[in-house]
């Protein structure tokens, strides 16, 4: 439970943060240069963490794709944070799959303070204030990522 504390509150702080832009690595087809919490305010936000190598993870993606292409004119976002130990192959990976939202990598510092975080996919889900209201660990399913957007666009 510390540990997952831990994650959730870096991934609020390496986010939240105004100081900070993340590169996209996905310019072209994200239409986003760089990448700052306070860009999305007023937006639900779907933070997902993955990895190329990872076979849920890259089960996720279309979903994740189909419910972008669905919901960004609906006031949601989603950001795909890559944790891959390098950014070798990833736009390439990113292209080929003609990912639209938004992926940027996490870099060693970045990844510090998650606490060595080693269970991916994971997505942390943002209320339109920015608060972190949900939790999900390991691959979703399309119901759970609609039902819990839904529930949040409502409030």
């Amino acid at each position: 439970m510390t540990k997952l504390i831990a994650i959730i509150s870096a991934v609020f702080i390496l986010f939240a943060s105004n100081v900070f832009a993340y590169k996209v690595i996905n310019p072209n087809l994200s239409g986003y240069k760089t990448l700052s919490f306070k860009q999305f305010k007023g937006k639900v936000v779907v933070v997902n963490l993955w990895a190329t190598w990872c076979p849920p993870c890259r089960t996720e993606i279309p979903l994740l794709q189909r419910f972008y292409n669905a919901y960004k004119t609906h006031n949601v976002m989603i950001i795909g944070v890559n944790v891959n130990i390098n950014k070798y192959g990833l736009k390439r990976f990113v292209d080929k799959r003609s990912i639209s939202y938004p992926v940027v990598h996490a870099t060693p510092a970045m990844m510090a303070k998650f606490g060595n975080l080693s269970d991916i996919p994971q997505s942390f889900f943002y209320n339109q204030q920015g608060k972190l209201v949900f939790h999900w660990s390991g691959e979703m399913s399309g119901m759970v990522l609609q039902d819990v957007v839904d529930k949040l666009l409502k409030k």
